[in-house]
């Protein structure tokens, strides 16, 4: 069985650790949530008085909760040296780095995009990576040195 340094010595290196962090949007600006949670009750309300059915107001609940599931829950992002993945209530996407053509800054965060250039689909099939408060694992710099290890041909138009 060979050790680490008898792998190093051999030219093989050992995987780099994943960058992995949680955003709750509703901690950093819980005073929306008055907002959303009348939303989401005049969401449900309407379901009731329309259909009548604990069925369908079941399932607008759900829906709703998965509209706003950005903001009631935390998302966690993970960034490994195969790609990005964002989970969070209902929301399971990934991108793989071969697969990410353009990196756009967007606020307090990256927009990670299949497509070289602007197309509407990318909503649907790009990733918004949100940022950690600084000092913590997730914020900007952790963020950008990531990327700069793992897909450094997204890093090369100066983001």
């Amino acid at each position: 069985m060979q050790n680490v340094q008898e792998q190093l010595s051999f030219g093989t290196s050992l995987p780099e650790a994943a960058v992995v962090w949680q955003v709750h949007l509703l901690r950093c600006q819980p005073s929306k949530l008055p907002f959303v949670g009348a939303v989401v009750l005049l969401g449900v309300l309407s379901a009731w008085v329309l259909f009548g059915q604990l069925l369908l107001v079941l399932l607008a609940l759900v829906l709703l909760c998965k509209a706003a599931g950005e903001y009631l829950f935390p998302l966690t992002y993970r960034l490994d040296a195969d790609g990005v993945w964002v989970s969070g209530f209902l929301l399971r996407q990934g991108l793989r780095w071969q697969e990410a053509k353009r990196l756009v800054s967007k606020g307090n965060g990256l927009y990670i995009s299949p497509f070289a250039n602007p197309s509407p689909l990318e909503r649907f099939r790009g990733l918004h990576l949100r940022f950690a408060d600084d000092g913590s694992v997730g914020d900007r710099s952790t963020v950008l040195d990531a990327l700069t290890r793992w897909a450094p041909h997204l890093m090369q138009e100066g983001h």
